[in-house]
């Protein structure tokens, strides 16, 4: 999931074509409303709110299992339409959106705003881009002011107001893959979908003694929402079963709608959990990328470091850059930025989300969501030998006669 949710699509100013609200806040409006160092986030929805509004983010780990311990938007007094919410969030790059609950109070994506073209930025600094699914993802967020947005409409113009849910029981029965991982271990199958938020794989409740299926048993499950299934113990989405297409290729199990029928049975008995798959062996790998003129740095971010900002690329002319790694295979996913931070990330010349890149020796980076401009700060390395970078928690600070400072030359204790 955390990859999935990497792929992004920068949008600098959405398209303003919205029925303005009668009356605007400034940045001056919100000063009571949240602490130094806070996040503030205040938005004006087009569409209809009946239900709270919460905010889904980093601030808490994108956590969406217990609604009512999330961030809640709250009316601005005077300001007709308007919604505020403030957060701390120390996380390297602020991520967040609004999602409107339903009417008992739970959880779903499906009320959350709308796509990138929905979103007009009034003020303040964030980056607001396509996800996964054409949703609009909101990153890069600064503390610096507050961020007062209009949202014209919610995704695919869903509004919980007028939908009347369906719940049902359901009973599935689920045909599993049989393979060992490389530790020589068995793995069981485990349900995860919006019945539980996507929270966590809940275990079988029995295995068919004569079939030898996988039971789950999903009790008031709400019609229409989605499963899948993973392995047992699977924190990371590492560990999925895998189903393989008519070219002999692997791909994640996809996720299912419940539906009219309360029996279901699937069978990925011919599938594999991802962990089976033979492993690769790991070899040295040279990486070479191509990029628009302007770029400062150049950093590779993929599985081979566990995605973080710690493999920085030496730069061979104004557009050129490589990086030789050990201990890789051209399995493993990565992307390009031209910071050390995903607000820096690569977008297509189009604007839109790159995917994983799988191994190439030569790519090509058509664009950057933005570009990073090093500080006075990083000439410390030049200036003085005894200064290290070093990334700490996805920040890139500075070490120097031990103590530590970050990009804009300010002390970190």
């Amino acid at each position: 999931m955390k990859k999935i949710s990497m792929f992004f699509a920068a949008l600098v100013v959405a398209v303003a074509s919205f029925a303005a609200p009668a009356k605007t806040p400034t940045k001056n409006d919100l000063a009571d409303f949240y602490e130094p160092g806070q996040l503030c986030v205040c938005v004006y929805f087009e569409e209809e709110v009946c239900n709270d509004i919460v905010f889904a983010g980093s601030y808490n780990g994108w956590d969406t299992g217990n609604p009512a311990a999330m961030a809640k938007f709250a009316p601005l007094d005077g300001f007709e339409g308007w919604y505020y919410v403030a957060v701390t969030d120390e996380s390297a790059s602020i991520e967040g959106k609004p999602v409107q609950l339903k009417g008992d109070g739970s959880f779903s994506w499906d009320y959350q705003t709308g796509d990138p073209a929905s979103w007009t930025i009034v003020s303040g600094t964030v980056n607001i881009s396509a996800g996964y699914d054409g949703e609009a993802d909101l990153k890069g967020y600064s503390t610096a002011e507050p961020v007062i947005l209009i949202s014209a409409y919610f995704k695919n113009h869903n509004t919980p107001c007028d939908y009347v849910a369906e719940y049902k029981d359901y009973t599935i029965r689920l045909n599993a893959p049989f393979c060992a991982g490389p530790d020589g271990t068995y793995y069981d199958p485990a349900i995860i979908g919006d019945f539980n938020g996507w929270s966590d794989g809940v275990a079988a409740d029995y295995i068919d003694e004569n079939t030898f299926e996988y039971v789950f048993i999903l009790k008031g499950a709400e019609k229409t929402k989605a499963f899948k299934f993973k392995a047992l113990g699977d924190t990371d989405w590492s560990n999925q079963i895998q189903l393989q297409n008519e070219e002999g290729e692997w791909y994640d199990n996809p996720n299912l709608p419940l539906g009219d029928e309360t029996e279901i049975s699937i069978d990925y008995s011919a599938g594999r959990f991802t962990l089976c798959a033979p492993a690769k062996e790991l070899v040295t790998l040279t990486y070479n990328v191509t990029v628009p003129e302007g770029t400062n740095t150049c950093y590779i971010v993929g599985d081979m470091n566990g995605w973080a900002f710690t493999n920085e690329m030496t730069k061979v002319d104004a557009t050129h850059y490589t990086i030789t790694l050990d201990n890789v295979h051209d399995g493993m996913g990565y992307k390009y930025c031209c910071g050390p931070d995903w607000a820096y990330e690569e977008l297509t010349a189009a604007g839109e989300a790159v995917g994983n890149r799988a191994y190439s020796e030569n790519d090509v980076v058509e664009a950057w969501a933005a570009v990073y401009v090093p500080t006075a700060v990083d000439n410390v390395v030049v200036e003085n030998a005894a200064a290290v970078k070093k990334i700490v928690n996805g920040q890139m600070v500075i070490e120097k006669d031990g103590k530590f400072f970050n990009l804009l030359g300010a002390e970190v204790k």
